[in-house]
This record gives C-alpha cells, structure tokens and sequence, in this order.
C-alpha cells in the first residue's frame, strides 16, 4: 500500500510540474523583451520539461516527503476508522 500511494503522488507531482513548466515556457517565449535572466529561466524550464520525471522523483524520494505524506495519509485514515 505505501509503495501505491508514494507512486501514485509521485505522478501527480510530476505531471503538476510538468504543467507548470511547459506554461512558464511558453510565457517566457511569447514575451516581447528578453532578458538574460529570462533566458536562463527558459533554459531551465525546458530542462524540467525534459527530464522530469527523473527531476522530479529524485527530488522526491531523497527529501523525505514521500514518506511523511504517507505517514500523514495513515494518521488519517486511522482516524476516520476510529470515528466509526
């Protein structure tokens, strides 16, 4: 169950960031002034774009927050059971 739920917000957070990044892309690229600093950030951004998910589940897995998510996850289904 913990391995379903670590890969299941996994992919949420993956494909959120996804989004985000391909909007910030093509935001930098419809711009009319460009920067070196915007230039940077469109680098950047089709960098994530690109390697996702692997950016994102490394990102994922060494911070720890997979694992205090599903901590979380089961404090509150716990505490829906007891209610019962």
């Amino acid at each position: 169950m913990g391995i379903w739920w670590r890969e299941f917000l996994s992919q949420i957070v993956t494909l959120l960031l996804k989004i985000l990044s391909m909007l910030l892309f093509t935001q930098i690229l419809m711009s009319d002034d460009f920067n070196w600093v915007k230039i940077a950030g469109l680098i950047g951004m089709g960098f994530v774009i690109i390697k996702g998910p692997s950016v994102a589940k490394s990102m994922w897995f060494t911070t720890g927050s997979g694992r205090s998510t599903i901590s979380g996850a089961k404090m509150v289904a716990n505490a829906a059971i007891r209610r019962r």
